[in-house]
Order: C-alpha cells, then structure tokens, then sequence
C-alpha cells in the first residue's frame, strides 16, 4: 500500500490553520485516513535548511514581505527513494505570492518557491498540491508593519463640568490597516488652562478650547476638547437658615467636579467647599461676619466666571424671644449690640419695652443708644422718634454711638437743675444699698450668660456694624476736622473691609448702587490687602476709635458745595475770604476732590473736580 511521510505533529498544527486550509478548498483527513489515500508516492515538506522536517509552521515575517528562506516540498516514493520530475502546484492565501504558482521536483526530489506575505496580519497559508496526493500545508505568522496611522474615537470632545475626566479612545494601525500593537504618546498643545495633565488623564480645568495630540513613530491625530461649562442654577439650600461656622449643601445643576473650580460665597464672604458633583456642593459657612439683621442673603455659586444663586435667610445675632411678662437683663457690650428681640413661639408679633442702664456714678453723665429693627409690617422703613427732649451727649464710652441728639434749649435750665439734683439722691440711695448687699452685677451677668447658653457673640467690635439698606446719619467734614455737616445716607455696600453710603439727598440717589458696590468690591479685594502689604492695616486703630473693622466711605455733595469755584454742576459755595479758604485747605485733613467722568458731569453728578 503507498504511504505518505507525514507526521501527526505536523498535521495537528496543520488543523490549528483551518482558516487558510477552508481558503485553498482542500479537507484535512485523520492520520489513519492518510495511510488510506490513493496514490503510490508519499508528499513531505522539509526545513528551509534541508534537515529533519519540522512540519508546517515556516517563519514569521512583516505583512507585505518575503520569508527569509524558501519554502520546500520533498515527494518520495512508497520504497522511501525521491521522485523526481513530479509537478507542485502552489497556492497562497491572504493575498500571498510565491515566486511560481507551479514546480518540478528536482533529482532529490525536492521542490521550492519563496513566499511573499499577504498585506492581512495573523497566521498566512500555503498549500503544495502534488497529483494523486494529500496537499501539504505551510504556515507563516504575518505581523503588522510599522505605525503609520493613530485613529481617534471622536474628533471633538465637548465637556459642560469643570474638573470632568476627557473620555476618547486610540488605535494605532500600519500602512495595510493592521493593528499595531503599541499605545500612542498623548500631550497637551496650545498653551490653553483650559485642561491639565494629571495620572495620564486629561481634566477639564477653565473655559476654553484646548488640543490633545496622539502620536505613534511618525503618525499623530489630534483631538479638540471644547470645555464649556453651563451657568449653574442653585435650586436649594439646607438648612433653611444659615449661621456662621455652619455647614451647609448646596443643591442644583451645572456645578463641578473639582472643589477647586467652585467659588462659593454666603452674603458675599466666601466660604470653604468640602465636596462637590454636578448637583451638590456641600461647604462651611464662613465666621468673619459683622453682627446683622436676620434677613435673606445670597448663596452665590461661581464656576468659570459664570453665577447663580438663591436668597436664603442668614443670621448672625443672638435671638431673644421672651413670654408675657418675662425680663432679661444683657450687660455685655458685645452681646447688646448684636441681640435680636423676635416674637415667642407660637405668636405671629410681640411687644417689647427696652430700658436703658446708666451704671455712671457721675450725674452729669448720659448714655447714649442705638436701636435698629427690620421687619415687614407697616412701620417697615420708619425711623424711631425719640421722645425725650433732653439733648443726649455720649460720655460714657466711645463705643456707643449716639445717633439721637436735641437741642439742651428746649429744656429749662431750672428744670434740669432739679432733675440732676434728684439724679443725686438716688444715686446716694443706691450705693448705700449697694455696700450693705454688694453690687448686682455678677448676678445679671450669670444670669444673661444662662439665658443665651451656647450663643456666642458674633461681633467683636466696639461699635454696631452698618448693615446693606441701613439709614445713618452721618458727619460730613470739610476744611476741620471737628465741625461739619449731618448727613442722612444710605448704605449701598457692606463688605468685609469697608462701607459705602450715599447721601439720600444726592441728585441720583437710589441709581448708582451699583457702581459704588464695584468700588467697594475692589477696595475689599485689591486695595485693602495692598494697603497692609505695602504702606500698612488702614485699621489699626479700629479698636481704639471704636469701629466696626471697616473703612467707612461717604458719597455726598456737601464736599463738592463746599469747595470754592466749583463748576456748573455743584451749587455755588459760600462766600469766604481768600485767607480763610487757604488757610482752611491746608488744614482740611488731607481731603481732595476726585475728577468727575464726563457722564456724571453732564448728569449732575454727585462728585465735581475742583479748579
């Protein structure tokens, strides 16, 4: 019976390449079904050097290239000699060439072809069919050639969060389109803030537009990512009533997922974010606020330039509420001026009556007070007016400040006489009281501190803070330093650094807030802190003069009326000699007009330039 020389490890790995043997039509049979085949000549393949057959599998070479040493086919006889003369018929798949599609079997009975890759990667075929005989088939793993093209998933990136991650993908393929199996060089180009590199990832940072460049060898894509993040929209805020030092969640859309690209701020002082996502920021109120009326106040969230925010009732004062009847004495400076009298539970209004406590043993010596209110009701926006006619003169301590003075003539001087002569002997009454039983001090004061346990003041300076809408009467100085003018203003800007009023009697009162929040704004932000870098603390002296930690900014035309030769736009000033006016220039504490812009000038503006 003929036989082939074909061994069982070669044929298995002829099986794994099942592929490019259904491509040459042909069917692999068993080793027993081989010995079975017709034929009286066996069929062999051979190494590329001659020796032992090493089976199928002949080299591994580039797609598209030639293997390094020609593939060859040995055909012998059924008594083992070689034969000679007997044709081979080549085939290659994928696109493969051999150097000639049919041979002849030399003397020793051997035929050979040199095999040019196809252009595909992966395991390549080729089947030798010899007449009357099993084809043989040879394999050869064709791998991709060099980079030649880096393909993006997607040419432009949009992102809408700031601190979003950027999501794309890469494939690197050769010349024929094969996957090259190495990973693409990913940079930053542009010089835009609008990304950062962190971690091999690519994070949205700013508004902008910005390039990632892939490259692989001499290949290279680029990708444009177009950060655009959407106005944000504050819908919620928790709890329902804000304090100093509180933690707070922010609830909305168009946030971000970096802390450090949210600016939040709680009535206009900026707070310290924890954490963040596109719809929650969760933050710490901050504690450097000036004592004020429980009101609404804005929870502003910026992100990329761009704002919004939500009123939300703040409060900084210590509340008080009392039953019918109820009493509290408060003795501490601090705790006074940054109380709140609301109504009890359970009831819509209450009334409250506030006495005033001279502890001076002098006669001679007022008190001097100030009560503000805010509310809703009919009386919202009143001033209070005092009753008595005595005149009130703050001698007690500069930090109260008096903001209700009569005139002593409306007194008698008799009466006044007899007033302070039984002041006297009440006097005399209660310091004989107070040796025998000791002063009553100590008790209020332990008796204040029980009833707002836990309450800290929230203002530590001396004399009660101007809040934003608050009415004033303020002094108007020019050209002394003690006599001037009194002045009823509005407060248009309350910071952190500084205050500005207008006067409620300017020409344009009530439609310039916001030109001077700007100035105020920046005094805050730039001109404060260049102040304390480079000359020195513009309040220094707060502590001593009794303010409330702020530069307190008037706008008024009493400086404008007052100098000499002002234009058309201020009313004339009067008269006064010319030695006088020098004279008062030079002592008028450094005070200067600003230049009026030419808009004011023309509207009646509230500031004119001298000549």
């Amino acid at each position: 019976m003929p036989r082939i020389a074909f061994n069982s490890n070669s044929y298995s790995i002829a099986r794994r390449i099942g592929r490019a043997t259904r491509a040459a039509g042909v069917m692999a049979c068993g080793v027993a079904l081989l010995q079975a085949c017709s034929g009286s000549d066996a069929v062999e393949p051979i190494s590329p050097t001659n020796s032992t057959p090493v089976g199928q599998i002949v080299g591994t070479a580039t797609v598209g290239s030639t293997l390094d040493a020609p593939v060859r086919l040995a055909v012998t006889g059924s008594d083992g000699r070689p034969v000679g003369g007997a044709k081979v018929l080549w085939m290659a798949s994928d696109g493969g060439k051999v150097s000639s599609a049919e041979t002849t079997t030399d003397g020793n009975g051997v035929a050979a072809v040199r095999w040019t890759l196809g252009t595909m990667a992966g395991l390549q075929s080729l089947t030798a069919n010899v007449a009357g005989l099993a084809p043989v088939i040879f394999g050869a793993n064709a791998v991709a050639d060099r980079a030649a093209v880096v393909r993006l998933s997607t040419d432009l990136v949009r992102v809408t969060l700031l601190g979003d991650t950027i999501h794309f993908s890469t494939t690197v393929a050769d010349k024929y389109g094969n996957a090259v199996g190495v990973a693409p060089t990913l940079t930053l180009e542009g010089g835009s803030d609008a990304l950062v590199a962190s971690g091999g990832q690519f994070i949205a940072h700013g508004r902008g537009t910005a390039f990632i460049r892939a490259i692989a060898d001499t290949a290279s894509s680029r990708l444009t990512v177009l950060v655009d993040p959407a106005t944000p929209v504050v819908t919620r805020v928790s709890p329902d009533t804000l304090v100093p030092g509180a933690q707070i969640t922010v609830e909305g859309t168009g946030f971000a997922l970096a802390a450090d690209a949210v600016d939040l701020t709680v009535a206009g002082v900026k707070a310290t974010v924890i954490r963040v996502s596109a719809s929650r920021i969760e933050a710490l109120v901050p504690t450097t606020y000036g004592c004020m009326a429980t009101t609404a106040q804005p929870v502003k969230v910026t992100i990329a330039a761009a704002s919004g925010q939500l009123a939300t009732p703040f409060r900084t004062a210590t509340r008080v509420a009392l039953a019918k009847g109820e009493s509290a004495n408060i003795l501490d400076v601090d705790q006074v001026r940054c109380t709140e009298l609301v109504a009890p539970a359970n009831s819509v209004s209450a009334k409250y009556v506030v006495a005033v406590i001279n502890t001076s043993v002098t006669a001679a010596a007022t008190s001097g007070f100030e009560l503000r209110g805010a509310g809703a009701g009919a009386l919202a926006g009143h001033a209070a007016t005092p009753r008595s006619s005595v005149q009130m003169a703050s001698t007690t301590s500069s930090s109260i400040v008096t903001t209700a003075r009569m005139s002593a003539a409306m007194a008698p001087l008799a009466s006044e006489a007899k007033t302070e002569a039984r002041h006297d002997d009440y006097l005399d009454a209660q310091r004989a009281i107070n040796a025998r039983f000791g002063s009553p001090a100590p008790t209020w004061r332990a008796l204040s501190q029980m009833r707002s346990a836990g309450v800290a003041s929230a203002m530590a300076s001396a004399r009660a803070p101007m809040s934003l809408g608050d009415t004033v009467t303020m002094k108007a100085l020019y050209g002394s330093c003690t006599a001037g003018r009194d002045i009823r203003a509005r407060v248009v800007y309350a910071g952190a650094k500084s205050v500005v009023l207008e006067d409620i009697a300017a020409p344009r009162a009530g439609t310039m807030d916001e030109q001077y929040a700007l100035i105020g704004d920046e005094y805050d932000r730039v001109q404060y802190p260049l102040m304390v870098d480079q000359v020195g603390d513009p309040l220094a002296m707060n502590a001593t003069m009794g303010g409330d930690g702020r530069v307190t900014m008037l706008f008024t035309r009493y400086v404008n009326d007052s100098l000499p030769g002002s234009r058309d736009t201020c009313r004339p000033a009067t008269s006064i000699p010319k030695a006088r006016l020098r004279q008062a220039m030079r002592t008028t504490c450094s005070m200067r007009a600003w230049p009026t812009p030419p808009n004011l000038r023309r509207n009646g503006g509230d500031r004119c330039a001298a000549r």
